[in-house]
């Protein structure tokens, strides 16, 4: 019989909401930076309480009330940061992808029904064409933003609004309230160990809970600051390490690869940067690139596991105790269980099934959809996610649920083929994924990137796979892609390959051959 699961011994919670968190760090640290870039300081923390006061003035002026909807498009730098954080303490704020197409744009846009949008002085004509006589565009520099305000947030007002494919897949738009936004920052903090010294390299994009979650909120409510700034070439990056001396990092693990290979082709950055701590979530840290980020950067790394409906953090490696690469840890101020094919929650060594969660980061809910679609089971949040727990009550993630290869009746786990196809010298990145088969329903195929100027060819993957794998686990299919499908944030969208290898099953070649 399965063991009831525990519940959470939270932690006193140091405040109960965010803005209630960034007025204790702003009284703490005073005059220290919060936002820098390579320039210098473009915000103290006592800026960024006088900026969040005049936000909250203007945005009442404008009749915007704190359970009102605002979007939010601007560029990725410290203005948008700030203006995100300051806007934050007054509403509910969805902050947008300003790369959007126009058409995806309005789309987004229509499912929020905003009251008003937020945009910067370059956005604002583009938003304002696009909206016509549709919510009035707001276009404010932070510069002039001032108040006095002592309005206060309840922790259980909303704050933010991010759109995601939702933990069954379907498009939805995630509610995260003061409240949780107080609970991740403070998880997050103590996990990390995070104080007025630290300087964290926002290195994940703003309209993501990551880069907002760990990149930006974290670093301020625990006094630090956050470092905003183009990470697109070698040279940017090694300004922002010799200006700004960045002592932590947490991003997705395709930017970790791109992070490394900039930091491998120029060698000054590599000695110049002395970090504390890297942390990884959003996806699956493969443990060889793990390994290479360490011994290539010297310092220890962190894999986390949050999800958009559980921002921050749920389950972390501890920074100081046993930290077991492929897994994502034990759980941090979360209780964590898995629902099994049997319907029993448990988390027992051994045990395997869905991810459920109870947090106090845990969302209240996706906007706008009916109590039956909500993705809760008797107050446990469903995360679409399979796991297993070891005898130590760490966590190893499967894949999701949907992404799942069913051979026969045989549970293949996408993560554990793809683990096994990047361990092979020539290959850079590896996808698994389920491809239609007419008796099994399903077999494993997988698509996988090649390290530039490096060659390998289907069989001789195939073989590899097979020394390392039980024989029905062994990829029947290898696409060779320049590039696999993702997200905005780096998620490999398997659906896309799915429907890559249902299109090529029709009259395929015996064997696809890598490009030359």
């Amino acid at each position: 019989m399965p063991r009831e699961p525990s519940e959470p011994t939270l932690p006193e919670i140091t405040a109960a909401t965010l803005e209630a968190r960034l007025r204790v760090a702003a009284g703490r640290v005073g005059a220290a930076p919060a936002f820098v870039d390579a320039t210098g300081v473009r915000a103290t923390h006592q800026d960024l309480r006088r900026i969040r006061d005049g936000a909250r003035e203007r945005l009442r002026d404008a009749g915007v009330t704190p359970h009102d909807r605002v979007g939010l498009v601007m560029g990725h730098d410290w203005r948008m940061a700030l203006a995100l954080t300051a806007a934050m303490s007054a509403c509910a704020v969805a902050p947008l992808d300003p790369g959007l197409a126009d058409r995806e744009l309005v789309a987004y846009l229509a499912r929020l029904r905003p009251r008003a949008v937020l945009a910067d002085t370059g956005s604002a004509p583009r938003l304002r064409a696009l909206l016509g006589e549709g919510p009035p565009v707001l276009c404010w520099s932070v510069d002039d933003l001032d108040g006095s305000t002592d309005e206060e947030p309840s922790a259980e007002d909303p704050a933010l609004l991010l759109f995601t494919s939702g933990t069954t897949g379907v498009a939805k738009t995630a509610q995260i309230t003061q409240g949780n936004l107080a609970a991740a920052v403070d998880s997050i903090g103590r996990t990390l160990r995070l104080d007025a010294g630290d300087r964290a390299l926002n290195a994940m994009p703003l309209h993501h809970a990551h880069g907002i979650l760990t990149g930006l909120l974290a670093p301020l409510a625990s006094g630090g600051s956050t470092i905003c700034g183009p990470l697109t070439t070698r040279e940017a990056l090694l300004e922002l390490v010799r200006a700004v001396a960045p002592n932590w990092y947490s991003a997705a693990p395709v930017v970790h690869h791109t992070l490394l290979t900039m930091i491998r082709s120029m060698p000054p950055i590599a000695d110049e940067l002395r970090l504390r701590v890297i942390r990884s979530t959003s996806s699956a840290l493969p443990v060889r690139l793990l390994e290479q980020l360490e011994g290539t950067l010297a310092a220890p790394v962190v894999e986390a596991y949050a999800l958009t409906e559980a921002p921050g953090q749920v389950a972390s490696n501890p920074l100081d105790g046993p930290r077991k690469p492929g897994t994502v840890g034990v759980p941090q101020d979360a209780s964590i269980v898995l629902l099994t094919g049997d319907g029993e929650l448990t988390d027992a060594p051994g045990s395997t099934g869905e991810v459920l969660i109870r947090s106090a980061n845990v969302v209240p809910g996706y906007l706008d959809v009916p109590a039956s679609e909500q993705p809760f089971l008797d107050g446990w949040l469903r995360t679409g996610d399979q796991g297993t727990f070891d005898e130590d009550g760490y966590l190893t993630l499967r894949g999701r649920m949907a992404n799942i290869i069913n051979r026969g009746g045989e549970k293949i786990s996408p993560p554990e083929v793809e683990e096994v196809l990047v361990e092979h010298p020539s290959v850079r990145e590896a996808a698994a994924f389920g491809r239609p088969h007419p008796t099994l329903g399903e077999e494993t195929a997988a698509a996988v990137v090649l390290h530039a100027g490096s060659s390998a060819t289907e069989d001789e993957l195939r073989v590899f796979a097979a020394a390392r794998l039980a024989s029905y686990k062994v990829p029947v299919q290898i696409h060779f892609m320049p590039a696999l499908p993702r997200n905005s944030v780096g998620k490999i969208l398997h659906r896309r390959l799915r429907d890559l290898a249902a299109r090529r099953a029709v009259g395929r070649e015996r064997r696809p051959s890598p490009p030359g």
